[in-house]
């Protein structure tokens, strides 16, 4: 008896996953990477200057599309944004 495939894997039309890599059932493939965080308003105008530097030439030097997904804790944001010294929203 077949199993039925997943609502995502129908509507992704994925073909499989291995190594962290998705096959695609058109034949493409799609890879995800996942990075940490730095807090660019505790750097300094040299250190933010060489991190903009550099994820420019990450950018420029894809020769592909590429889509940039942020996730984040908004439990954690919304915090932040009460407290009388926290950023505004």
């Amino acid at each position: 008896m077949r199993r039925q495939a997943s609502v995502q894997t129908a509507h992704l039309s994925l073909e499989s996953i291995e190594r962290g890599v998705v096959r695609l059932r058109d034949g493409q493939y799609r890879g995800v990477l996942q990075v940490g965080s730095v807090n660019f308003g505790l750097l300094g105008p040299g250190q933010q200057e060489a991190l903009i530097a550099g994820y420019t030439g990450f950018l420029n030097g894809l020769g592909f599309p590429v889509q940039i997904l942020r996730a984040g804790d908004v439990r954690r944001r919304g915090a932040l944004s009460r407290r009388p010294d926290g950023p505004n929203p």
